[in-house]
C-alpha cells in the first residue's frame, strides 16, 4: 500500500515526494510544472481538436518532465445508452512511473466531451497486469447522460 504526497514549494521552485512519510530529496522544478491529476485538468482547459498536442511539465515529486498528451480523434462512444461526441485523448506514457512502467505496451485513453466542459466520460486503459475501464455515469447537470 503507498501513502504518496507531492509538496510544491512555488517560492523556492521544488516539490518533494513522500510515502508514509519517508520524504525523498526535493528536486527542481520546471515553471509551470503541475502533478498528474492537475494534468487531466489542463487538458480539459485546452481548446481541443483532433492532432492537437498538449505537452506541459510535470513531476510526480521524484522527477520532472515534460507530459505529452495527444487527441487522436473526435469519435461518438456510447454510455449507457446514450451516444456522446467526444475527443480521444491519449498521454505519453515513456515517464510514466508504477504500473505503466512495466510494459512498453501499457497504454491510457481518455475521452473528453467535445463541448466546452469537456467533461472527462470515460477512461481505458492496458497496464501489464490487465486492463480496465472507467465511465462517467452520472452528473449534475449533465443532461446528455442520463439519470440512474
Amino acid at each position: 500500500m503507498r501513502d504518496e504526497e507531492i509538496r510544491f514549494d512555488i517560492d523556492k521552485g521544488c516539490a518533494t515526494y513522500s510515502n508514509k512519510g519517508e520524504v525523498s530529496p526535493a528536486i527542481s522544478l520546471m515553471a509551470g510544472t503541475i502533478d498528474p491529476l492537475t494534468a487531466v485538468f489542463f487538458v480539459r482547459s485546452q481548446p481541443l481538436r483532433e492532432g492537437l498536442e498538449i505537452v506541459r511539465p510535470i513531476t510526480d515529486g521524484k522527477k520532472n518532465v515534460f507530459g505529452v498528451a495527444r487527441v487522436l480523434s473526435r469519435e461518438n462512444i456510447e454510455i449507457n445508452g446514450v451516444q456522446i461526441d467526444s475527443f480521444r485523448v491519449e498521454p505519453d506514457l515513456r515517464d510514466v512511473a508504477g504500473v505503466f512502467e512495466k510494459s512498453d505496451k501499457s497504454r491510457i485513453s481518455l475521452w473528453f466531451t467535445a463541448d466546452e466542459r469537456h467533461l472527462l466520460v470515460k477512461v481505458e486503459g492496458k497496464v501489464v497486469v490487465g486492463s480496465f475501464t472507467g465511465t462517467l455515469i452520472d452528473h449534475p447537470g449533465a443532461n446528455m447522460l442520463p439519470m440512474d
